[in-house]
């Protein structure tokens, strides 16, 4: 009776090759997808349920060294972005959709001119955003009245 085996072993290295090439095929270069523009981003994220403990993950990765860990622009950020301080947002009134569109869109300040903060549309998820946002709205009603002691603003040389 004869053996099969080394006929087995050849179609089992065939099917094998074919699957690797079929598998090469998805790999093959794509065209890239257009970025969702920021009114996109800000509309899927408003219709997403935030999570305040995710939201406080994601401001301890991404938002707590120009920030602070209350959000009041302290150090470890001592540098002076003048009057229109992002960093210190505790105390501002802005509904939650303004929060999201300032996190999607970044912050130019109408004083400078100058991009205070990065925008992150393309750097956060929608539910990132939704959570960071709730996070920080949440930080904010701690304290509404904050003002930022003049004192300890940096004056520059």
């Amino acid at each position: 009776m004869k053996s099969n085996g080394p006929w087995r072993a050849l179609k089992a290295a065939a099917w094998l090759l074919a699957l690797d090439l079929a598998l090469a095929g998805c790999d093959a270069p794509r065209e890239a997808a257009e970025p969702l523009r920021a009114e996109e981003v800000v509309a899927l994220t408003l219709a997403l349920t935030p999570n305040l403990e995710r939201g406080r993950r994601v401001f301890r990765a991404w938002c707590i060294f120009c920030h602070g860990d209350q959000a009041t622009g302290e150090p470890p950020t001592d540098f002076d972005l003048g009057d229109e301080n992002p960093r210190r947002f505790r105390g501002f009134d802005l509904s939650f959709q303004e929060h999201v569109e300032v996190i999607v869109s970044g912050f130019i300040s109408r004083e400078s001119g100058r991009q205070n903060m990065p925008a992150f549309a393309l750097r956060l998820t929608p539910q990132d955003i939704a959570d960071v946002a709730a996070y920080e709205q949440k930080v904010m009603a701690l304290s509404p009245e904050y003002q930022e002691n003049p004192e300890r603003r940096w004056q520059g040389p």
